[in-house]
């Protein structure tokens, strides 16, 4: 009875995972009263391009938007769906500041109420890696409306790009925000004042460092180091090195740095966390 009883469970799970379906995932032709709704809601948008002539496209068909996971994932979204059936890719472009041209189908997109492309997908992608991308998503985009149109009347209000940054990094998603913060420091307004520059570096490193992009971390750190050497923020960058040196099991290099840190910030909690780290030694 017992194994019975097992066996019934895993029917019952096998028959809820079956029991998806593409139109699980509410899509909608793509309108302006679609952006606007986005707009008000506040809903990051999902827009699939693809074909019926497309073997992959039938392929994210049966096999992706059809998985309960990603149907989930993408609830948060304004999903919008592009029929090339009719014609062969063009080299549509979509977006706002953040354009792409569609080159090839399937291309999922993923963008803010603004219609600002955010991440790009082009060709089959494994639901993991698509949920992965739809969870690292903010689900609300209301706090940052008033910078986004900021942003559509002034692209260099270097203020405005920041504080979208800052928001994207509250959320999570920290290589977005560097996007943000990157493009501030082009603008002359960041070139001009030294004190927005050191804040945005400094995020742009650490945020490196919390992606675990070891050599993009270094490259930033080192940027930093190099053009802040006496910022007060000096005992986090140099933490920040200990612990790209640690990850990357550079043992020798680490301790250096954590004594250039414990001498120069005796009594900072970036030096007593930098020591702890040496002791634990790189991860197994």
């Amino acid at each position: 009875m017992r194994l019975n009883r097992i066996l019934l469970s895993f029917m019952a799970a096998a028959l809820t995972v079956a029991a998806a379906s593409k139109a699980d995932m509410h899509w909608r032709p793509l309108s302006e009263q679609l952006w606007t709704e986005a707009k008000e809601q506040g809903k990051p948008v999902l827009l699939e391009f693809w074909a019926d002539w497309c073997g992959p496209c039938n392929r994210m068909d049966r096999d992706v938007w059809t998985d309960p996971r990603v149907v989930e994932a993408a609830s948060k979204f304004v999903k919008v769906s592009v029929d090339h059936s009719g014609h062969h890719v063009s080299g549509d472009t979509f977006g706002t500041f953040s354009t792409h041209m569609v080159r090839a189908l399937p291309t999922v997109i993923i963008a803010d109420p603004w219609q600002e492309v955010l991440l790009v997908s082009e060709g089959f992608v494994h639901p993991q890696e698509l949920i992965a991308l739809l969870q690292g998503i903010p689900a609300d985009f209301r706090p940052m409306q008033k910078a986004s149109e900021a942003l559509r009347a002034n692209r260099s209000n270097v203020r405005a790009l920041q504080a979208v940054g800052v928001f994207y990094q509250q959320t999570g998603a920290l290589g977005i925000a560097n996007r943000y913060y990157r493009d501030a420091l082009t603008k002359p307004d960041a070139r001009n004042l030294p004190d927005l520059r050191e804040q945005l570096l400094f995020a742009v490193a650490i945020n490196e460092v919390r992606r675990a992009d070891w050599r993009s971390a270094r490259k930033e750190l080192e940027r930093f180091q190099h053009d802040f050497a006496s910022s007060p923020l000096m005992d986090q960058v140099l933490l920040g090195f200990v612990v790209a040196d640690v990850r990357q099991k550079r043992m020798k290099e680490a301790g250096k740095r954590a004594a250039e840190l414990q001498s120069a910030f005796p009594k900072s909690a970036a030096a007593a966390y930098a020591a702890k780290l040496i002791e634990q030694g790189p991860p197994k």
